[in-house]
């Protein structure tokens, strides 16, 4: 049971937050209008698969790469703990790099 002596300040805290918020609702005036629908329609074109495959089709996207585009990911690590362990022993290869200058 919360006692009466705690139960006023509550709700003198909530009373005051609702005066706090409605006068700033109050401040607050319309300066433009933003339509997101619009902002999210205008991104179709360049989502549309057959838009996408289309701009392969006629070359206006390369399709083409080297081997210089390729990566290895053979050695890559499998797990967080074998990141963490390649990130170990890179910060103290940087270490070893400083002490002793080549």
């Amino acid at each position: 049971m919360i006692p009466h002596l705690l139960i006023l300040p509550l709700k003198l805290v909530s009373l005051c937050v609702r005066i706090k918020s409605s006068r700033i609702l109050a401040n607050l005036r319309t300066v433009g209008e933003h339509d997101q629908q619009a902002e999210i329609d205008s991104f179709r074109e360049s989502c549309d698969i057959s838009v996408i495959l289309n701009k392969i089709a006629t070359g206006e996207v390369s399709t083409e790469f080297t081997d210089e585009d390729c990566l290895d990911l053979v050695e890559m690590p499998q797990s967080l703990v074998e990141c963490l362990d390649v990130r170990d022993a890179w910060e103290q290869q940087q270490l070893i790099d400083v002490d002793d200058p080549k």
